[in-house]
């Protein structure tokens, strides 16, 4: 297991000193979290660093959660139309995901 330093902020190197694909993952990380990117990247760095990290996409995750969003929206009264508008689905995508097995937790095997 990868040992963890914390490093004081006022050590931490800018964004273009960076090596390589560090540098890269700072940049993107700053466009969404502001000031974190350099940080963010020595931790990760320090964890992984060396060994080939292979990082799925997360898009059946992310629809899962909007998918159960959608379904509360639609179990408190929310009209359809508002719903596929606040999401930027259509109407006939909302009716599709109501009609689909609940949450997570609803499809999961209760062992206990």
């Amino acid at each position: 297991m990868s040992r963890y330093i914390s490093i004081p902020p006022e050590y931490y190197p800018s964004i273009d000193t960076l090596p390589g694909e560090l540098q890269w993952m700072a940049e993107v990380i700053e466009e969404h979290l502001p000031g974190k990117g350099v940080e963010l990247v020595l931790i990760f760095a320090q964890l992984f660093g060396g060994s080939p990290v292979y990082m799925h996409k997360v898009d059946s995750l992310l629809r899962q959660i909007r998918d159960d969003a959608i379904r509360k929206q639609a179990d408190a009264g929310v009209p359809q139309k508002k719903i596929s508008v606040e999401f930027g689905i259509c109407s006939r995508q909302i009716i599709r995901i109501l009609k689909k097995p609940g949450s997570i937790e609803d499809r999961q095997l209760n062992l206990f």
